[in-house]
């Protein structure tokens, strides 16, 4: 894999934009008949820029508008922000995270990809030509190119600059229950019994701030960790600070988020490292005198701060926090803390009130400012060295990386860590969920996008869908309750899926899925035997591999070398004479014996099976034709012995294979008769 990128360091105090040209697939419009000169970039906000624009056949209707469409100008904000998802209508809003990186798809099916590393308040505008215009307000720029020439390798070469995904515990994959306003821990474990009972599969129920004392998470100490401060004492609200003997005399950036009063931020960009480790002893403190959890859910990690203003009369009450948190929901304690205010005039206003502040401000109308919803721009993070103009779409980051941290030193076990915010490397500490959306079929529909941006942005744990498009130039099969094992078209479909039956899956010709009958916990399943699910392309073949540990011990210095795992080759061919089933082993664990594999389903199998003849490693082996069958009809052979393949012993290759009984036209010749007949 070909890592290729250059890089310019750039310290930027006002706007720096840059223009690339994106080779991708697009429709022509009118926009694009016009000379290159004289097409306009602005920004989709009424007025003479955008009649200028219209004029040249750019146009800004929102109704059915495809987020994706570059035919048209469309400017998109990158700056995290406490800013719920709406899937209904057609919007650019800045979420949870920052994430400047794209991939460009060429007409040829060639790739290519592009990651600008900036952490400020930034935007970029998509456009005919194709082309796209990057816009940041500080920071430096650092731009890194992947030649792919597939998604895949892009995809690779990106996590070579961000890192690879983290492994979680085996536990981590299984279904999660969560949910915001459980009223006490009797409504949780109710919710709990109830998806029990119901024989709904479930390993992790996850609390939210309903737990907590007061919605506070932990005390400081003002010794050893840092938070985000004033750059200056003379900037230091007294008559906020005052009322804290913790933090009076400190130039600690107090806001108000969920607790009753006021709250500081950690620095978790602190380059001395004892924030980090203060965090990582709280959250042992807390495992081991009063909840033993496995995992760590963080939120709020914009860093969201309620109703921040900007140096208004009449603004010292918390009117304003009580007026945004009872907006959130009902039953919240009205706190008595006071809003934080930051400066919008003089010679300290640069920072919350820059010459120009990106669409991620303009389009949330008047009022707004790069400090609504978080912190003050002028505050100061890494102890100091750095303002948080500069940092603040880092915050979520760093905190996924001290939390990661501290689940390690806490349990000393692999565990998962799901964060709200995040930004380039973060899936390398932890997952994501894609936000508090509020359950309609648009955010089921948009689902789709979030998962497959994400695991664009190495950030694959976390995000779940139920896809509606097979794409095309390969083979499907439906492993769902409506017509398991056959075959079904590729391109946009719709599936039956009524409530009593599972939801559609489909798996693509080629591939083996090593799997184990499920149970109601995946710490049961692990007990039950191994399955293979083997899909057949048009050349009859699949091929697939199983890594296998013991699910939740860490990986010595993050070194695989040194990791006590399993991993398995499989191969699958078949024609008229035979069948064969290879399984390689290319690396064996100690003291991890492994279930035995019991079952094969092969879909698309197109021969009848002699399973009587079957031989293992040359030797013949006894399959139980009882429990095995194949349907000539849907094509589909299931193999079920038990203890067919021991796979503790001997090796490191085992050889499964059996002769067919009859060729496929004598088999079509058969099923053409059987519909003839029915």
């Amino acid at each position: 894999m070909l890592n290729v990128y250059f890089i310019i360091m750039m310290r930027l105090r006002t706007i720096a934009s840059v223009v690339l040209t994106i080779a991708t697939l697009f429709v022509l419009n009118k926009a694009q008949t016009v000379p290159r000169n004289q097409r306009i970039d602005c920004d989709p906000v009424p007025g003479d820029d955008q009649q200028r624009c219209l004029s040249h056949g750019c146009v800004y209707e929102t109704n059915g508008f495809d987020p994706h469409d570059l035919t048209r100008y469309t400017t998109w904000g990158m700056y995290s922000r406490d800013q719920g998802p709406d899937s209904k209508d057609f919007n650019t809003q800045n979420l949870y995270g920052t994430h400047p990186f794209y991939l460009g798809l060429e007409p040829d099916g060639s790739a290519h990809g592009v990651f600008i590393f900036n952490s400020n308040a930034q935007e970029v505008t998509t456009g005919p030509a194709p082309h796209l215009v990057y816009r940041t307000i500080g920071g430096q720029l650092e731009f890194f190119f992947f030649p792919g020439p597939t998604p895949e390798q892009v995809i690779q070469q990106y996590e070579q600059v961000i890192g690879t995904p983290f492994l979680p515990a085996y536990w981590a994959l299984g279904f999660q229950l969560c949910r915001w306003g459980y009223e006490n821990l009797t409504a949780l474990q109710d919710a709990v019994a109830r998806t029990m009972n119901a024989g709904i599969p479930l390993d992790v129920p996850f609390a939210d701030i309903d737990y907590m004392d007061d919605y506070r998470d932990f005390s400081f100490d003002t010794n050893n960790a840092s938070f985000i401060e004033w750059p200056r004492y003379d900037l230091v609200p007294h008559e906020i600070q005052d009322q804290y003997p913790l933090a009076k005399n400190t130039k600690i950036m107090l806001g108000a988020v969920w607790p009753e009063r006021n709250v500081a931020f950690p620095d978790f960009l602190d380059t001395t490292n004892n924030t980090r480790d203060w965090w990582a002893n709280e959250y042992k403190i807390f495992h081991d005198t009063k909840v033993p959890f496995d995992g760590i859910w963080i939120d709020m990690n914009e860093p969201s701060n309620f109703a921040t203003t900007i140096y208004y009369p009449n603004t010292t009450s918390a009117s304003k926090i009580r007026a945004e948190r009872s907006a959130i929901g009902p039953g919240i304690k009205s706190p008595t803390g006071d809003p934080l205010k930051c400066p919008d005039s003089g010679p300290d206003s640069e920072w919350d009130n820059p010459a120009y502040q990106t669409i991620n401000v303009y389009q949330w109308g008047p009022n707004n400012y790069l400090c609504t919803k978080t912190l003050c721009m002028i505050g100061s993070t890494m102890r100091g060295n750095e303002r948080f103009f500069d940092t603040k779409n880092l915050y979520g980051w760093s905190e996924i990386q001290s939390t990661a941290n501290a689940l390690k030193m806490t349990t000393g076990k692999r565990g998962e860590v799901i964060s709200r915010s995040t930004f380039p490397s973060s899936g390398h500490y932890g997952g994501h969920w894609l936000g508090d959306n509020t359950a309609r079929w648009e955010d089921l529909q948009t689902t789709i996008i979030g998962a497959q941006e994400f695991n664009m942005f190495g950030i694959p744990f976390g995000a779940t869908t139920v896809d509606g498009y097979l794409p095309s130039g390969a083979t499907w099969y439906s492993v769902y309750d409506y017509f398991y094992g056959n075959k079904v078209e590729s391109g946009h479909q719709t599936f039956q899926a009524p409530t009593d039956f599972l939801i559609p899956v489909f798996v693509r010709g080629g591939y083996i899925l090593p799997r184990q009958r499920p149970n109601t916990t995946t710490v049961y399943s692990r007990q039950n035997e191994l399955q293979l699910l083997v899909a057949l392309d048009t050349n009859f073949k699949a091929t697939g591999e199983m890594y296998w540990d013991d699910g939740e011990s860490l990986v010595p210095n993050d070194d695989f070398s040194q990791h006590n795992y399993y991993h398995f080759l499989y191969n699958f061919t078949v024609n008229q004479q035979s069948a064969t089933l290879t399984i390689t082993r290319e690396k064996a664990a100690t003291n991890l014996p492994l279930k035995t594999l019991d079952n094969l389903e092969i879909l698309g199998y197109p021969y009848q099976p002699n399973l009587k003849s079957a031989t293992l490693n040359g030797q013949p082996v006894t399959i139980n034709t009882q429990t095995s069958s194949y349907s000539p009809f849907t094509k589909l052979l299931n193999i079920t012995t038990t203890g067919l393949v021991n796979l503790n012993n001997n090796g490191p290759t085992w050889t499964l294979s059996w002769p067919n009984l009859q060729t496929e036209k004598f088999w079509k010749k058969l099923q053409k008769s059987a519909q003839e007949y029915f």
